[in-house]
């Protein structure tokens, strides 16, 4: 548990929801199919939708939820409807705090959160927001002092659909790819985007899943020092746009530091 003596003043001025949360919200209807929510993610590089009905928001779909759906049934990119991957909003005040905010997404294992003003919602606050105030915070913790060091990896010659499924396991968009005990890319969400809004039906969805990871994933990935503070890890992950880092320990891998390991930190946070 980090605490931290902080006046009210400063409380107010820095560690706000209305400090971060963004009025942007992308949503579709609730009979949206599936590749097209596919497409929308990746054309406009994120990793959530909500889910409007009648003018009203019903839910919302982050990309764990389709690599879940496909997982179980590739076919679902061409014949399902999207609501029937949704799940149920959560929510926060735009008076709480960045901690009430962390905590949620923890406890409820959700990477956005929607944003209420008098009761009506007005905006979203999601994981690499609460970034943004971490160095505020000044936190003089490592990189391995937080890192999930049970690290578990794909290989070169292992498909997409391997992949997906490490992911899937592991609730995490991102998955490390060695070779010979090096890291030589990673793999993520992002790319399952890319790969599969290029789909036109059923049967180029079955062939791209059993593509090589080492024709699709990201080559020389950026990495994190072990010893690094976190504020650098999540500086780096704001400005470069990444939710992961493997840390290197000269040339070999012994962890990796996502936004939700940064979530944690903020969630056991008191003031």
């Amino acid at each position: 548990m980090f605490k931290y003596m902080l006046d009210k003043s400063y409380m107010e001025k820095i560690l706000k929801v209305k400090n971060y949360y963004s009025k942007f919200i992308i949503k579709v209807k609730f009979d949206t199919k599936v590749i097209d929510v596919i497409k929308l993610m990746h054309e406009n590089h994120i990793r959530n939708i909500f889910i409007e009905k009648e003018g009203k928001l019903i839910g919302i779909v982050t990309i764990k939820e389709i690599m879940k759906g496909i997982e179980k049934d590739p076919s679902i990119v061409f014949h399902n409807e999207i609501m029937k991957l949704a799940k149920n909003l959560e929510e926060i005040d735009i008076n709480e705090t960045i901690f009430k905010s962390a905590r949620i997404m923890y406890d409820k294992d959700v990477g956005i959160l929607v944003v209420k003003e008098n009761n009506k919602i007005i905006g979203k606050v999601g994981e690499r927001d609460l970034l943004l105030s971490i160095p505020y915070l000044k936190i003089e913790l490592r990189v391995i002092d937080v890192m999930s060091r049970d690290v578990e990896y794909v290989y070169p010659e292992n498909t997409i659909f391997d992949a997906l499924v490490i992911m899937n396991k592991r609730k995490s968009r991102h998955v490390p790819v060695v070779e010979n005990n090096r890291l030589v890319g990673m793999f993520s969400s992002r790319d399952i985007l890319r790969i599969f809004s290029k789909c036109s039906n059923e049967e180029e969805v079955r062939k791209v899943i059993n593509i090589q990871v080492r024709k699709e994933m990201k080559i020389d990935p950026l990495t994190i020092d072990p010893y690094a503070f976190i504020v650098d890890a999540a500086n780096l992950m704001v400005n470069k746009n990444i939710g992961a880092l493997p840390v290197i320990d000269i040339t070999k891998i012994i962890g990796i530091i996502t936004e939700r390991d940064m979530i944690k930190i903020l969630a056991q946070t008191k003031i």
